[in-house]
């Protein structure tokens, strides 16, 4: 990539991995390549790292809303093949579970390894339209404010262009060994800002 080309692409992309995590290039929109500067890089052990191209397949924009889909299978639904709201929840964590992998803090990581993790302290929900076994069912997650130890989420999921159900949730950054609330830790919170919508 010559030092003159223009990059239009997010304010965020993977050039590289540390310890697991993602290593990003932060730059503003336009900005030619001598304008590119290391925001997360906090090992200089980054392995391994690409020529620069960032439209290769190490490129991970942090999209917002992250967007991601769910089948509605069996064990879902009640007798009638309608989405029992318990079940919900349980698929929600999941898609949780898979934002934080996309924003480089794999929840396995963060638990065994170091010690913290991402409880829920609020959650309200409101339902639309019923689901049904077999459905796809795509998930929206925004990120509409993140505070010293709390980010706050808001969840739209649809069908085939139909609202079904929203909800918005409270996470909290706690210690997993004295069970209490913590900073955020300063990459993570970083990383949160940067995916908080810029529609808020």
């Amino acid at each position: 990539m010559e030092s003159n080309s223009k990059l239009l692409l997010d304010p965020f992309v993977t050039v590289g991995w540390v310890g697991g995590r993602p290593v990003r290039l932060s730059f503003s929109s336009g900005a030619d390549t001598n304008g590119l500067c290391l925001a997360h890089w906090r090992e200089s052990r980054c392995h391994p790292l690409p020529p620069m191209n960032v439209r290769t397949a190490w490129s991970l924009p942090l999209d917002t809303p992250f967007k991601t889909t769910r089948m509605l299978n069996f064990g879902d639904c009640d007798i009638s093949g309608t989405a029992y709201y318990p079940a919900y929840l349980n698929i929600l964590n999941g898609v949780n579970e898979e934002f934080w992998l996309h924003l480089g803090w794999p929840w396995h990581k963060i638990i065994w390894e170091e010690r913290w993790g991402t409880p829920t302290v609020h959650i309200s929900s409101d339902f639309s339209s019923p689901s049904f076994f077999g459905e796809e069912l795509e998930f929206e997650v925004t990120v509409l404010k993140v505070g010293r130890s709390s980010a706050t989420f808001h969840h739209d999921i649809s069908c085939k262009g139909q609202k079904r159900w929203s909800s918005t949730q409270v996470l909290a950054a706690s210690d997993l060994d004295k069970h209490c609330s913590i900073p955020w830790p300063e990459d993570v919170k970083a990383a949160l800002m940067a995916s908080v919508s810029a529609e808020v």
